[in-house]
């Protein structure tokens, strides 16, 4: 069996109630995962930073976690880009674990 372990860090809290359009939600600031095979070996990790496109990264989410705006920005993948590892990930594991 194997299994994917995930989080992300946002821009904030999600907006209850309001669409997933809507542009008062989070978006991903940077995503950890890592893909454990049988015996919980590691077959795969990921850590990237998220390159912000027509948003930003607020201080208050920095103060959290550490990431600004400018940070992400010179250093991170474009969300597609990550989003498909992430997904090539996920299409491996047998089971999949969010951490919140």
């Amino acid at each position: 069996m194997s299994a994917l372990i995930f989080d992300f860090e946002t821009t904030g809290l999600l907006v209850r109630g309001a669409g997933r359009l809507d542009p008062r939600q989070p978006w991903p600031v940077s995503v950890a995962a890592v893909l454990l095979g049988p015996g919980n070996t590691e077959v795969a990790r990921l850590y990237t930073l998220i390159r912000p496109q027509d948003w930003t990264v607020p201080q208050e989410a920095t103060n959290i976690h550490g990431i600004t705006h400018a940070h992400a920005l010179e250093r991170g993948l474009p969300l597609r880009q990550a989003f498909g590892v992430l997904t090539a990930m996920m299409g491996e594991a047998d089971a999949i674990v969010s951490h919140n």
